[in-house]
């Protein structure tokens, strides 16, 4: 497990979010800059990756957070999983936020933090969520089944990929002559505010603020 910035030092009443990404971090930076810039009941305190290469560790420096890489082996996932709930204990955190994050999550994550895991997927669930339906994936699902509408769904995550309680929707159209890429870039658009107001909301419910 790699440090990759200086410790944090967190704000008192708020609620400390760990978020889990694989990618380029745009939804992560989201999250930090629309809880600074809104005074959001939640702070995000770390960031993990299990990708060396991901820009999100690039995007967390420049934001100041401290960011961990952490070896994700398929052969054994689930030392991955014990490596960030070990991290969790020893930053204290409350709420886990995934973003981009591709990895299906395993014990003992899971049941430390059963309720409290939350994450955002770029359609209207039920429907194009599931193994395998992921980014650029979703849109062009979204658009060969001639959908009138997609958006962002964010819900509690569970053992299974993109089935956990749905706790906020925020709906797109679908315009004529819509590609994967003028769809993405309107439905992440959208995920940049809701995803952050959503978990503001989410731990504001759990006391925090």
């Amino acid at each position: 497990m790699g440090r990759l910035s200086r410790k944090w030092s967190p704000i008192k009443g708020k609620a400390k979010v760990l978020v889990l990404a694989s990618g380029g971090g745009t939804t992560f930076e989201a999250l930090v800059k629309e809880a600074q810039a809104n005074n959001y009941s939640y702070e995000v305190v770390g960031l993990v990756t299990n990708s060396k290469k991901s820009g999100c560790q690039e995007r967390a420096e420049r934001l100041d957070v401290p960011a961990f890489f952490v070896q994700y082996s398929p052969k054994y996932p689930e030392e991955f999983f014990e490596d960030v709930t070990e991290l969790c204990e020893e930053l204290e955190v409350e709420v886990i936020a995934l973003a981009g994050f591709l990895l299906l999550l395993r014990e003992p994550l899971l049941t430390k933090y059963s309720g409290k895991i939350l994450n955002t997927h770029p359609s209207l669930l039920p429907k194009f969520g599931g193994k395998g339906l992921y980014g650029d994936r979703v849109h062009q699902a979204v658009l060969d089944a001639g959908e009138s509408e997609s958006g962002v769904t964010i819900h509690e995550v569970n053992e299974r990929y993109d089935e956990g309680q749905i706790l906020g929707v925020k709906k797109v159209k679908v315009l004529k002559g819509d590609s994967v890429e003028t769809l993405s870039e309107r439905v992440r658009s959208e995920e940049r505010s809701f995803y952050p107001l959503v978990l503001n909301q989410f731990v504001t419910s759990l006391g925090f603020g």
